[in-house]
């Protein structure tokens, strides 16, 4: 744990982060296999995260990510719903 103004952090023993604390409000994180960040979920709040196989971030929670055949970021479109169900 560590903790810097009035933000704390907790982390699991592979490194990625557990939670995140600020304002009262605490998120948690989950990973998948490749220690990607999958789901930031903060009260009834989920962000979704999206990986290709590529190992390229797809959807960051509220924007879906496109590249182009070089692998470049292309455009980043919005989702309706703000990514949060």
């Amino acid at each position: 744990t560590s903790t810097s103004d009035d933000w704390t952090y907790t982390y699991r023993q592979d490194g990625t982060r557990r939670t995140q604390t600020t304002g009262g409000a605490t998120t948690t994180y989950t990973y998948n296999p490749a220690k990607q960040l999958q789901t930031a979920t903060t009260g009834a709040a989920t962000l979704t995260y999206g990986w290709d196989t590529a190992g390229r971030m797809t959807n960051n929670g509220t924007a879906t990510l496109a590249y182009n055949p070089r692998g470049l970021l292309e455009t980043v479109t919005p989702t309706s719903s703000g990514g949060i169900s």
